[in-house]
């Protein structure tokens, strides 16, 4: 008996070792955990490439396996307005929202509407996207800190980022909000009455 649950669990041990699946980190559907190529690797459609203007803006992020918004064989992502809307506090300093604390990518838009629920200022970042139209689209919102993490990765090709650090969407507690710093990466909570650059993005 013993030797048979060892069996088992040499078996089950050399099965994940040997796990298959794409293992380019360029690919769409790339999987960190792939020990092996299994030749599902899919790579965005180059029409729809980083830095390409679609759909009213600059394409700035694809969407990840696992990520919300990511369709297997199929390229989406965040497109950007390619410029700083002008800067304003992330705002209702000394307010817990609810909601508004989504980090992850796909959270940018849920956490811009709660912030515009939550809070009655009129001067927020949020608001200030929420009203945006640009390249004739009216749906922008402010991005999470994990989607404005994903464009900051994607700044070789951004050259027209604003090198600055400019407001997420994701609340921290009841008097900070997260920013982050697009000229060096730096990140973390800051004081949600300071002025700070804001960014506009729309899903595809």
């Amino acid at each position: 008996m013993r030797f048979l649950v060892l069996a088992l669990a040499l078996a089950v041990g050399f099965s994940s070792c040997r796990r298959s699946g794409c293992t380019d980190a360029r690919a769409l559907n790339y999987d960190d955990k792939a020990k092996k190529n299994d030749g599902s690797c899919f790579y965005p459609d180059p029409t729809k490439a980083i830095g390409v203007a679609y759909q009213g803006g600059i394409i700035a992020y694809h969407f990840k396996q696992a990520e919300v918004g990511y369709v297997p064989g199929e390229t989406h992502g965040l497109i950007m307005v390619p410029m700083s809307l002008g800067a304003a506090p992330w705002g209702c300093s000394g307010t817990l929202l609810t909601g508004a604390n989504g980090q992850q990518v796909g959270a940018g838009q849920q956490n811009t509407q709660d912030i515009i629920n939550g809070c009655a200022d009129v001067n927020t970042a949020a608001r200030m996207v929420d009203t945006c139209q640009y390249g004739g689209y009216n749906d922008w919102f402010l991005p999470s800190y994990d989607e404005v993490k994903g464009i900051y990765d994607n700044r070789v090709t951004l050259t027209f980022l604003p090198q600055t650090a400019v407001w997420t969407s994701t609340q921290n507690n009841a008097s900070y909000g997260y920013h982050y710093d697009l000229s060096d990466g730096s990140k973390g909570p800051w004081f949600k009455n300071l002025s700070e650059k804001v960014i506009a993005v729309r899903k595809f």
